[in-house]
C-alpha cells in the first residue's frame, strides 16, 4: 500500500511538470510573434538608374593632355614684284625687328622704269608749258580778230590733254617707285625667322612665298578640351600649362573654337602664355589644367 502511494505520487509530480514545459514553450512562441524580424545584416537599396543618367557627370580629372604650343602671330611673306633674290638678311631662328629688310630682290629693272617714268614727267612739263604759252597767245591774236575761235579752242584742247598725259606719267612713277621699295622685302613685325622657302639667287614670281616669321614673345598652348571639362576653361579663367622638364607656366584663356567635335566630343581651348623670357619654345607639348 505505501509502495502504491509513492508511484502515484511520482506520475503526479512528472505530469505537472510536462505541463508547466508545455505552458512555457507557448508562451515564448507567442511572444515572438508580436516581435517584428529583423534581417541578419542590412544594405543600402541600389541607386535610381534614371537619376545617374540624368546627372551630369563632374570630370575624371582636371588635367587635359596633348596641349601643344603655338606662335602668338606668324606670317608667310610674300614678294610683291618679279625678280631674282640678291640677298637673305637673315637666318633660320633669327630675331628682325619690325620693318628691317630680310630679302632684297634685284632692282635694276624696277630702277630703269622710276627713272623713265621721272624723265617723261619732265618731258611732258615742258610739253605742257609751251602749249599753255601758245594757247594764250592764240587767246590774244583771237582778242584782235586775228585768228578764228576754232583754233584757240583746239589750243585749250591740247593743254588738257597734256595734263591728262602728264597725270597718267606721275601715277606710273608711283607705281615704279612702289616696285623698286618693294624689292626690299621687310619684316611685318619683330619676330624670329621660322622657315626660309627660296634661295638666293632663284628667280620668283610676284606673291610667291619667301619666308615665315613668328612672333613668340606670347604663346597659345591649344588643347582640344573634352566637353565635359570646359566649365574649368571658360573665356578669361587662368590656367597652367605644364611641360614635362620646363615646369609650370600660367596663362590666361584667351579663345574658344566656336564647334565641338561630333566624334571626340571635345572643343579647342587657346591658353595664351606670356614668354618674354623665350623659356618655350613652339612646338613643345604637355598638358593643361585650371590655375584655380
Amino acid at each position: 500500500m505505501y509502495q502504491f502511494d509513492i508511484n502515484t505520487k511520482l506520475i503526479t509530480y512528472m505530469v505537472i511538470c510536462l505541463l508547466m514545459a508545455v505552458v512555457d514553450s507557448t508562451q515564448v512562441t507567442a511572444s515572438d510573434q508580436l516581435l517584428p524580424s529583423a534581417p541578419l545584416y542590412s544594405r543600402s537599396a541600389p541607386p535610381d538608374v534614371h537619376d545617374s543618367v540624368m546627372r551630369t557627370p563632374l570630370p575624371t580629372s582636371k588635367i587635359v593632355e596633348g596641349a601643344i604650343l603655338h606662335p602668338y602671330r606668324s606670317a608667310t611673306v610674300a614678294t610683291e614684284v618679279s625678280g631674282v633674290i640678291e640677298k637673305f638678311c637673315y637666318e633660320e631662328g633669327d630675331l628682325v625687328p619690325e620693318g628691317h629688310i630680310v630679302v632684297e630682290m634685284s632692282k635694276n629693272r624696277f630702277a630703269a622704269n622710276a627713272e623713265r617714268a621721272q624723265n617723261r614727267i619732265k618731258s611732258l612739263e615742258i610739253a605742257l608749258k609751251s602749249l599753255k604759252r601758245a594757247a594764250k597767245m592764240k587767246q590774244r591774236v583771237l582778242a584782235k580778230g586775228a585768228t578764228t575761235q576754232q583754233d584757240f579752242l583746239t589750243a585749250e584742247a591740247s593743254v588738257e590733254v597734256k595734263e591728262a598725259e602728264l597725270l597718267e606719267a606721275k601715277q606710273l612713277l608711283g607705281l615704279a617707285q612702289m616696285d623698286l621699295k618693294a624689292c626690299g622685302v621687310r619684316a611685318p613685325f619683330t619676330g624670329h625667322i621660322d622657315q626660309r622657302h627660296k634661295h638666293v639667287h632663284e628667280a620668283v614670281e610676284r606673291l610667291e612665298k619667301l619666308f615665315d616669321i613668328v612672333d613668340v614673345t606670347q604663346l597659345y598652348a591649344v588643347a582640344h578640351v573634352p566637353e565635359s571639362a570646359l566649365p574649368l576653361f571658360e573665356k578669361g579663367r587662368r590656367a597652367v600649362f605644364v611641360h614635362s622638364s620646363r615646369g609650370e607656366f600660367e596663362g590666361v584663356v584667351s579663345k574658344l573654337g566656336k564647334r565641338i567635335d561630333p566624334k571626340s566630343k571635345t572643343r579647342k581651348v587657346y591658353v595664351l602664355i606670356p614668354n618674354s623670357q623665350a623659356a618655350l619654345e613652339m612646338g613643345m607639348s604637355g598638358s593643361l589644367g585650371p590655375s584655380d
